[in-house]
């Protein structure tokens, strides 16, 4: 049995086993393949999908609608005179099989093919909003992560320096250099950085497991969430951002669509106008019996027959009924127009108010690196002077602190790039999920 254990681990890492030693390693996952999971197992995403398989289905019925349909009849009559009804036994059983076609209908019937069809399409633009709405949110959250981690490895920097000062401030204090309440005050410094880092430790975590969630992961499993916070280009102006977005955007899709549904539906109202014209084609079968064939009046010879009809009707007054609905459902046609136009302005805002979003970002980038060299070099500079005797310790915990702040800043500034960049390509209605320039 042992031999055959080694084997078996053997085989097992040599085929990649998911019962091999290396099978416990966390999954690893970038934000383009967070979002494509994300978009495949997301179950609000699932019950869209079925939304538009429901409507498929509906176009499929108002098709049918167009078409003939059949009926069949089958009742039982007991006359309780003595006389019978001409033909018609005391107990008459009758069978009926009526084809029915409607001829013209007032442009009801197509009206409502052509509603099910941009219904079919609403439903696809809501699950393309929804999606873009994930993606954004996703892409936050990853963004959020990478930041927390950001402040992370400042917080551990922070501590570092700190901890180097306490040593060289208590080698100075043993031998007289120094007084105590240098020590004091950088030990209490050094505590204040530990509490600092366990913060952004915990708000890594919480990201996690935030991120996980949407990814319909257990919140408790460890993943490698890859990337980094960089400076990606945006070469587009301002116009071009405008123009894409009320081309592409999924709820100007809606608004529109919404807008023909609403026309159709007036168009529907309206047949009660027209004239309606059908052709029906009826069997019947009498008989005394359940079989419905034949009595002791009529013989089973006469006993069936067949007709044809076309039926043209026309209700022509109902109390203005129909003619009020009519206008209901114009009314509701210039609502959505009006709808239609306050969704274009709001867009045109939400795009400007990202695109200088954008644009501020990229000038506090540069800022902040800037004044992340300055801090750092002043920082040196207060470390020299005071190892030279020539300075004080406060003014080596500030130069600390302006560096901490600095890394901070430079870090808030390249996440607030990032998600302001997400954010315009989703109010420009533009799937990018690596935010890549396109």
């Amino acid at each position: 049995m042992p031999f055959r254990s080694v084997v078996l681990t053997i085989v097992c890492l040599l085929l990649g086993s998911p019962y091999a030693i290396g099978a416990q390693d966390p999954l690893t996952l970038t934000m383009e393949e967070c979002i494509a999971k994300g978009l495949r197992d997301n179950p609000q995403l699932k019950a869209l999908r079925r939304e538009i398989r429901a409507s498929e289905y509906g176009v499929d019925a108002a098709k049918g609608g167009l078409g003939p349909s059949m009926t069949a009849n089958y009742r039982y009559l007991r006359q309780e005179h003595d006389t019978p009804l001409a033909g018609m036994a005391q107990d008459d059983w009758m069978l009926n099989l009526n084809l029915h076609q409607p001829l013209f209908t007032g442009f009801r019937l197509l009206s409502n093919l052509e509603k099910s069809r941009l219904a079919r399409d609403v439903a696809t633009a809501r699950l393309e909003q929804a999606s873009q709405a994930f993606i954004l949110n996703v892409q936050r959250t990853f963004l959020t992560l990478l930041q927390a981690r950001e402040n992370v490895r400042s917080a551990k920097d922070s501590l570092t320096r700190l901890k180097s000062q306490l040593k060289v401030i208590t080698a100075y204090y043993e031998v007289g250099l120094r007084p105590k309440l240098d020590v004091l005050q950088a030990e209490v410094d050094v505590a204040r950085a530990e509490q600092q880092l366990l913060a952004a430790q915990i708000a890594v975590r919480v990201q996690m497991s935030r991120l996980n969630s949407l990814l319909d992961i257990p919140v408790q499993k460890d993943v490698n969430y890859v990337g980094a916070l960089e400076f990606i280009p945006f070469i587009r102006d301002l116009q071009h951002c405008l123009d894409t977005s009320l081309a592409h955007r999924p709820d100007m899709k809606i608004a529109a669509k919404s807008i023909a549904m609403a026309q159709k539906n007036a168009q529907m109202v309206a047949s009660g106008f027209y004239p309606q014209l059908a052709a029906d084609v009826d069997y019947y079968s009498h008989g005394d019996e359940p079989d419905a064939y034949g009595n002791d009046i009529v013989d089973e010879q006469n006993n069936d027959y067949w007709t044809a009809r076309v039926t043209l009707s026309y209700k022509f007054f109902e109390s203005g009924a129909n003619y009020h609905a009519w206008k209901q459902a114009r009314e509701k046609i210039a609502a959505l127009e009006h709808d239609y136009t306050d969704l274009q302005n709001e867009i045109s805002f939400q795009v400007k108010s990202s695109y200088d979003t954008l644009k501020e970002s990229i000038e506090r980038i540069e800022v902040t690196r800037k004044a992340l060299t300055s801090a750092r070099e002043s920082f040196r500079m207060a470390k020299a002077r005071y190892e030279a005797q020539v300075g004080t310790n406060t003014d080596v915990l500030d130069a600390q602190a302006n560096v901490t702040q600095a890394e901070a800043d430079k870090t808030q500034a390249l996440a607030d790039y990032q998600q302001a960049l997400a954010a315009l390509y989703n109010a420009m209605g533009v799937r990018n999920i690596n935010l890549q320039p396109r």
